[in-house]
Order: C-alpha cells, then structure tokens, then sequence
C-alpha cells in the first residue's frame, strides 16, 4: 500500500516533514521560488508552529496569505489565537463568492 509521501511524490506534491519553524520556513521559501505555474497556492503544514513559518516566508518572499497563498495549521496552540481572523465573516465571504460563482 503506497505511503502518504508516495502519493505525494505521484502527483507532484512536496512534504517537509521535519516538525520545526525553521524547516517550514525554509521549504516554503524553497517552494514559493519555483515559478509561478509551479509553486503552490496553498500549504497544510502539520502545526501550528509551521504554519507560523510558513506565513512569516510568504510575507518574506512578497505574498499575502489569503489571496496568494492559502495555509492551514493544526494542534491549536495558544499563540494562534493572535493570527485568527473573524472565522463568521470569512465564512459568510466565501459563501457569497460560492454563489456569485455559480
């Protein structure tokens, strides 16, 4: 049975599987100097902590998250509740947009 990394590989996607900022970080960095066509459009790093340094490269390298790149931690720490926006509103956003679209 084929692994999660395998999968991946097969369809072109990179894993950092190192649990650190510094390594997320790095690899978004990594990922985000690819050329546009290339580089994702959304990251789901496996914490929080990554997700943090996932953010702080796309800042670094120009980009917004949200309308540039899409990123999703989990594990909750204490320290995200400082990055969380208004979860009602932005669903209510994507919602609407849902509509306009179809």
């Amino acid at each position: 049975m084929p692994t999660i990394k395998d999968v991946a590989r097969e369809a072109g996607v990179s894993i950092a599987t190192e649990n650190y900022y510094q390594h997320a970080y790095r690899a978004t960095l990594a990922w985000l100097a690819m050329q546009p066509e290339q580089r994702p459009t959304a990251i789901v790093a496996l914490t929080d902590l990554m997700a943090m340094g996932v953010m702080n490269a796309a800042a670094d390298a120009g980009l917004r998250v949200g309308p540039d790149l899409s990123v999703v931690g989990f594990d909750d720490i204490p320290i995200t509740g400082y990055l969380r926006r208004p979860l009602t509103e932005i669903g209510e956003q994507v919602v609407t947009m849902l509509i306009e679209v179809h």
